[in-house]
């Protein structure tokens, strides 16, 4: 055990050609249970530590990249930061593309365990049927902004409607600091611009790192073909809501 383990002989030692021998062939087995093991070991620490890897890695490309474009040193910090959160949050992991080789059934039995705070915290879902919570949960496309990120500006084309499942969102008029209200967890917007097919009037934006979830306007009319009691239920949560939209309408915010 002693020379298996590579210390030494210890207090036995070969005297004869037949111990030589023995000698010998502990040293080769020791020597490659040795490699074997310290090779076992660091494989097992690096597969625990590839996607940790694998993000910090693509993270330093682009900062490179962006360096190597002489990229101001506080748009590359605000990357950076980004980058951070997503792993912080996420792990790195696009989890819209995780599923993507499981069937449909499955798919949406897993989505509903994920998204289980998000069920409770955007009101849609609470007035939507089995059948049309699954078909938005498959039609919603998740997003991250990071602070300072415009999710609205005047002027855009409304094609999404946005739900916010964390952090707060400020709105103004001209895009300054003068900012009219707020937006938060729960909360929805772009409903309106979407219905009426109008340019948007006003500026959203992230006062921290903020996830939406995003329903698109091909999706939006393919699930009210689908199932015509959707715009039924916009409208209703559009009234749970009125109080807060009815005084962004009278300052002249449009979303």
């Amino acid at each position: 055990i002693t020379t298996m383990t590579t210390v030494g002989y210890g207090d036995i030692t070969p005297g004869t050609s037949s111990e030589y021998l023995v000698a010998c062939l502990t040293m080769l087995i020791g020597a490659s249970l040795y490699a074997v093991i310290i090779g076992g070991v660091a494989s097992l620490l690096s597969n625990i530590h590839a996607n940790k890897n694998n993000h910090w890695e693509h993270m330093e490309s682009v900062e490179q990249y962006l360096r190597s474009r002489h990229i101001p040193k506080n748009l590359t910090a605000k990357v950076h930061n980004y980058y951070e959160y997503l792993w912080h949050k996420h792990k790195g992991l696009k989890e819209s593309q995780l599923l993507t080789d499981l069937p449909e059934p499955l798919r949406l039995e897993i989505m509903i365990h994920l998204a289980g705070g998000v069920l409770k915290q955007v009101p849609l879902f609470k007035h939507c049927s089995d059948a049309l919570r699954n078909a938005l949960l498959t039609a919603l496309k998740p997003a991250t902004y990071a602070p300072g990120d415009y999710l609205v500006q005047t002027g855009d084309i409304a094609k999404n409607i946005f739900f916010i499942t964390h952090g707060q969102v400020f709105i103004s008029l001209d895009g300054s600091g003068n900012n009219l209200d707020r937006y938060q967890e729960g909360d929805y917007f772009g409903y309106l611009s979407l219905v009426l097919n109008e340019a948007r009037v006003g500026y959203v934006r992230a006062s921290d790192f903020c996830e939406a979830l995003i329903l698109d306007k091909k999706s939006y009319e393919k699930i009210i073909v689908e199932f015509p009691e959707f715009k039924g239920i916009m409208k209703i949560i559009t009234a749970e809501s009125s109080e807060k939209a009815s005084e962004l309408l009278l300052k002249g915010v449009v979303l």
